[in-house]
């Protein structure tokens, strides 16, 4: 009966590359050993010193010819003593103590200092920018009738105007008091000495010159829905 012994490093493989074996005829010739494994038909495997991890494959068959599948195999692993510290991958700890609480208050108070400045930089925007309006002769008017504008009716939206100019084009949308206690925006139909015929969703209106608050240079539509709660 032929006695095998592969050895492979950490894994367990049933290789036959042909690789040449050695044999094992004589366990008297060898030295003493911390491990003999008996074998069938009186065959002995003596095992000596090997690292943790090692893993042997042993084959016993009969005759001479190659293994096949009646060939009696056996794996041998070699595993860490209990009593042995083994070696492991030092996990992160999280420190609760009162550095970890210090950086989490520092954190936050990070976060509360920008919030109180993005705060602080568009309330001095929003002042800002009032101001120029506020300074600027551009208006916000809400024209009670006229044109459609955006996308509903002329009192739905409010509307930015500039100064009122020296001419006026055919076509231009302007913004004009009606004398009615009412703004009125339409586009110029026809301009006659001091008076301008608007067109209008409805008709014509006719204004006068001086009451022209404007020609229209930005339409905020839907905002005109709110104006009226917003006035009173």
């Amino acid at each position: 009966m032929n006695l095998t012994l592969k050895r492979a490093e950490g894994v367990m493989n049933e290789t036959r590359d042909g690789s040449e074996p050695f044999e094992i005829r004589d366990a008297a010739e060898l030295p003493d050993v911390p491990f003999v494994l008996d074998l069938p038909d009186g065959q002995k495997l003596l095992v000596g010193e090997l690292p943790p991890g090692t893993v042997i494959e042993v084959a016993s068959w009969r005759g001479t010819d190659r293994p096949d599948n009646r060939t009696l195999r056996l794996v041998l692993g070699v595993s860490t003593d209990a009593n042995d510290e083994t070696s492991e991958t030092p996990q992160p700890e999280y420190s609760r103590g009162p550095g970890s609480e210090a950086a989490r208050r520092a954190r936050a108070a990070r976060r509360r200092q920008r919030a109180w400045i993005g705060i602080l930089a568009s309330s001095v925007a929003v002042i800002l920018g009032a101001l120029a309006f506020y300074l600027s002769p551009l208006e916000i008017v809400h024209p009670s009738l006229g044109s459609s504008v955006g996308f509903g009716p002329a009192n739905s939206a409010l509307v930015v105007t500039g100064p009122p100019a020296e001419e006026y084009n055919t076509g231009q949308l302007i913004v004009a008091d009606t004398g009615q206690n009412a703004l009125a925006i339409g586009r110029v139909s026809a301009v006659t000495g001091d008076e301008l015929l608007l067109q209008t969703d409805t008709g014509y209106i006719q204004v006068a010159r001086d009451r022209v608050v404007g020609p229209s240079l930005l339409i905020l539509p839907f905002v005109g829905y709110l104006f009226p709660i917003i006035s009173n």
